[in-house]
C-alpha cells in the first residue's frame, strides 16, 4: 500500500470518531473504592457519576500556555576556552580527550536579560502547573476563572513589557556583549601560543586580529536583528475544546485517530478497523473521564495534606506554629477555596477548621497539642481518601498520622474537624467498601 493511501486511511479512521451515537459508556472506569470516595466529596451517589460527570466539566475550562522567546545561546568551542588550535580549527578532529565532552553554551544574549525572560516564563508555566492537571489539560474552574486569567494576562503583560525595553536598548546589548567576546578571544588566542603581549612583533598581533574578528563575526552572525528578537517573543494563553460528546479535546481525538490509523495494514480492514477505532476511543473515554473525576478530588486533598503535614513537621521542630507555618495556611485557604467549585463538605470543614486555628492562635487561646491534633485530624481524612483514589501520598506516620488510616480512625478524625454525616444525609454510601487497618 503507497503511502498515499495511507493517507486516504489515516483520514478515514480520524472521519470515523464523530459516530451518531454518544460514546459515553454506562460505566465510566473507575474502581469502586475510588468512585465512593469521587461520590461522597461531589455529594452526589456513586450511580449518578455517569449523569453528572458533564456537568463538573461544564464548570470550568480547560487551558494549555504556549510561550517562546529568543533562547539567547549556542554551543560553546574548546577552542574558546583556550584550548590547542587543532581543536579551536576543527572541532572534528579534535584529539580523542575534547571529543568525549562539550564544552557548554555561550551566550548570545546578556545572561541577566535570559534570566529575567526565564524567570517571567517559569512563572506563567508554575502558575498554569498549580491548576488541576487532567487528562484533557489543565482545568480551572469558574470559581478561579477570573482571578486565574487575570494572574496570566498580568504576566502576558510583564512578559511583553520586558521585551519592549530589551529590543529598545537591544543595539547597545549587543555591541557590550561583542567586546567582551573580543576581549574573551584575544585571551583565548594569547593562552593557546603562550604569548605575552610585550613579546609580540607585528605578524602576530596581525594573527591575533585575524583570530578575534573570525571569531566574533561568528557569533554576531547568529545574533538576531533586534525585528528578529522582537518577533521571537510569543505568549499564548489557549483554551483547549472538549469534545462533551467523545470526552476528548480534539487535540486528543485526532492523536488516537492517526495512532490506530496508522496500524492499518490492507485497505481491506477499513470498516473493521472502523469498529476497533470507536470501541478503542470508548474505552480511552472511559479512562480518560475516571482520571478527570479522580484528579478533580485528589488535587483539593493533596494540596490540603501537603500544607498540613508540613506544618506538623514545622510544628514539631519549633514546639509552636511558627510565621512560615502561618503563612502556608492562609495561602493554602486561599488556593483551596478558590478550586472548591464543587462544594467538597470535607474540604470546606477542613479550611474552616484551619481558620478558627489560625485564629485561636492570633488570640494566644491555641496549644500546641491542640493544634497538632486538628492538623493530624485533616491530615488523616485527607490521607485517607486519595488512598481511596489510588493516590500514594508522602507518609507522615511520624507526625502522627497513620499510613493507612481505619475507617474508625478517619471516622474520629471527620468529628474533630466538624464534618457531619453528610453522606447519610445525602443517601450517600460509605465511601470504603473495605476497612482499613491501623499502621502499625
Amino acid at each position: 500500500m503507497g503511502v498515499l493511501r495511507m493517507g486516504v486511511l489515516i483520514e478515514a479512521a480520524k472521519q470515523a470518531l464523530p459516530v451518531a451515537e454518544p460514546m459515553i459508556s454506562p460505566a465510566i472506569d473507575l474502581p469502586e473504592r475510588s468512585r465512593q470516595a469521587i461520590a461522597a466529596a461531589l455529594g452526589i451517589r456513586p450511580d449518578a457519576i455517569e449523569a453528572e460527570w458533564p456537568n463538573l466539566v461544564a464548570a470550568g475550562g480547560f487551558f494549555h500556555v504556549k510561550i517562546g522567546h529568543f533562547r539567547g545561546t549556542t554551543d560553546l568551542k574548546w577552542g574558546d576556552l583556550g584550548l590547542t588550535a587543532k581543536a579551536m580549527r576543527d572541532e572534528g578532529e579534535a584529539d580523542e580527550s575534547v571529543r568525549l565532552f562539550r564544552a557548554g553554551r555561550k551566550y548570545l544574549l546578556k545572561p541577566e536579560l535570559l534570566n529575567q525572560i526565564n524567570a517571567l516564563e517559569s512563572q506563567a508555566r508554575k502558575y498554569l502547573y498549580r491548576q488541576i492537571q487532567t487528562p484533557f489539560g489543565y482545568f480551572v474552574p469558574v470559581t478561579a476563572m477570573n482571578g486565574f486569567l487575570d494572574k496570566m494576562g498580568q504576566l502576558q503583560a510583564k512578559f511583553f513589557a520586558l521585551r519592549d525595553e530589551i529590543v529598545a536598548g537591544y543595539d547597545q546589548h549587543r555591541r557590550e556583549l561583542l567586546l567582551e567576546y573580543a576581549r574573551r578571544a584575544r585571551a583565548s588566542w594569547r593562552t593557546q601560543r603562550t604569548l605575552d603581549p610585550e613579546s609580540m612583533d607585528e605578524e602576530d598581533r596581525r594573527s591575533e586580529n585575524r583570530s578575534v574578528a573570525a571569531q566574533v563575526t561568528a557569533i554576531a552572525e547568529r545574533m538576531p536583528t533586534a525585528e528578529g528578537l522582537r518577533d521571537s517573543f510569543s505568549f499564548s494563553l489557549i483554551p483547549l475544546e472538549l469534545n462533551l460528546a467523545g470526552a476528548n479535546p480534539s487535540r486528543s481525538r485526532i492523536t488516537t485517530a492517526s495512532a490506530i490509523g496508522s496500524l492499518i495494514a490492507r485497505e481491506n480492514e477499513i470498516s473493521a478497523m472502523r469498529l476497533r477505532l470507536a470501541q478503542t476511543a470508548q474505552v480511552e473515554q472511559q479512562r480518560q473521564v475516571g482520571e478527570f473525576l479522580k484528579d478533580v478530588v485528589s488535587h483539593l486533598r493533596s494540596l490540603v495534606y501537603d500544607a498540613t503535614t508540613d506544618v506538623l513537621a514545622a510544628l514539631k521542630k519549633n514546639g509552636r506554629l511558627v510565621t512560615p507555618s502561618i503563612l502556608s495556611l492562609k495561602n493554602m485557604i486561599e488556593a483551596v477555596g478558590s478550586l472548591n467549585f464543587y462544594g467538597d463538605a470535607e474540604i470546606e470543614a477542613s479550611l474552616n477548621r484551619v481558620q478558627k486555628v489560625l485564629s485561636e492562635v492570633q488570640a494566644h487561646s491555641a496549644t500546641g497539642a491542640d493544634i497538632e491534633r486538628q492538623l493530624q485530624a485533616i491530615a488523616t481524612v485527607c490521607r485517607a481518601t486519595l488512598l481511596d483514589l489510588g493516590e500514594q501520598p508522602r507518609s507522615a506516620r511520624d507526625l502522627g498520622v497513620a499510613d493507612s488510616p481505619s475507617e474508625a480512625a478517619v471516622e474520629a478524625a471527620r468529628r474533630i474537624i466538624g464534618v457531619e454525616a453528610e453522606a447519610e444525609a445525602l443517601a450517600v454510601p460509605v465511601r470504603r467498601s473495605v476497612p482499613l487497618q491501623d499502621a502499625d
